[in-house]
């Protein structure tokens, strides 16, 4: 079934149908490689940059294509799976849709990003790796996208409020929050991907290079959390370690392209992590050196806590400016106030 250039394809001997949407620049632009393959098997899929993923929702939801049983395939990464949980809490907002009695579609990826945290753990893979080659293939994808059971998923709330504009805003954390050395690691490679995009030709090539910036930030001074920072978890001061050069705060355990990052301690009262059990892992680095080479698993994270709630509070003499990063984007900013809490869960599957 066709609906404005959004095929809707409806899944033999299940009850449910799938809408697929695909970021065509994701991975390299594989999205945009990908799609002639969807095309030749009979399916037109919904290209989120010629229409938002809300304006293809509201669409659908209007046509009474998307019903009870509908579930959604992201060809995309973790920005695009970020992209498209915000449009549907926008649309599930609004009372025109909740009144419908609709539950909002449950999520699976194709995984075209770098990264892949979100497909990494929710089993749908670290990379693209021909899932969509062929009419076979993508007919056994939409049926294993069918078949897949459903879970929760948290996801959670960062207020920032800016210490010297006073400005405030909100952000959706789907896999992680982190501000410290290992931000501006990932800002430094992100502003040479932008402006040399045909460097990154490769995985390997991209952590040789990850990993020479962290090297060259060794050599930098680099201010240390507890002097600049007071952590409070569920509204009790956090201990931070006088070393930390930055603290990472997790929903799910796959951090910087599918590494392990805590595991249960039942001695210090640490449970295994999960996405659905309402709370945060709070982690601490050491160095811009473990920054760097963290991607190759050399190096193990310091576990400080498990939280439902995190305040982030810049000290008087805070040094500027503050990097973070939220799923893996980073950004440079005036020193920040942030509340992390939880905000609601999303249907995943798995």
């Amino acid at each position: 079934r066709v609906h404005g250039g959004c095929f809707v394809i409806m899944s033999e001997g299940n009850s449910a149908n799938v809408v697929v949407f695909i970021n065509t620049r994701s991975g390299g632009q594989m999205g945009a490689k990908i799609l002639p393959n969807f095309e030749k098997a009979g399916i037109v899929v919904c290209d989120i940059f010629k229409k938002s993923p809300q304006i293809w929702i509201e669409e659908l939801l209007s046509s009474k294509k998307i019903i009870a049983e509908t579930r959604i395939l992201i060809a995309g990464g973790d920005g695009t799976v970020k992209w498209i949980f915000e449009s549907l809490k926008h649309v599930w907002e609004k009372p025109e849709t909740s009144s419908t009695g609709i539950q909002m579609p449950y999520i699976a990826v194709l995984p075209l990003g770098t990264g892949n945290d979100f497909s990494r753990i929710t089993k749908w893979g670290a990379k693209y790796s021909g899932q969509a080659s062929s009419d076979k293939k993508i007919k056994k994808l939409i049926e294993n996208v069918s078949n897949a059971e459903s879970q929760k998923f948290d996801r959670w709330n960062a207020l920032l409020e800016n210490t010297k504009t006073k400005e405030i805003k909100n952000e959706a954390v789907v896999n992680y929050f982190s501000f410290g050395v290992d931000a501006q690691v990932a800002a430094e490679f992100d502003s040479l991907r932008s402006r040399k995009p045909h460097v990154f030709k490769s995985p390997i090539v991209n952590k040789a290079i990850y990993g020479f910036y962290g090297v060259i930030e060794v050599f930098k001074r680099h201010p240390k959390i507890h002097n600049n920072f007071q952590i409070k978890v569920n509204g009790q001061e956090l201990t931070i370690p006088k070393n930390s050069k930055a603290i990472i705060i997790v929903n799910i355990n796959s951090y910087s392209a599918g590494i392990k990052v805590w595991s249960p301690n039942t001695k210090k009262g640490f449970a295994e992590s999960s996405f659905n059990d309402g709370r945060l892992e709070i982690l601490s680095m050491s160095s811009a050196f473990q920054a760097g080479l963290i991607r190759t698993r050399i190096f193990r994270l310091a576990q400080l806590a498990q939280t439902e709630k995190i305040e982030i509070i810049p000290k008087e003499n805070c040094v500027a400016p503050m990097f973070y990063q939220i799923d893996g984007e980073p950004k440079k900013s005036d020193p920040l106030h942030v509340t992390i809490q939880f905000s609601d869960q999303v249907g995943v599957l798995i």
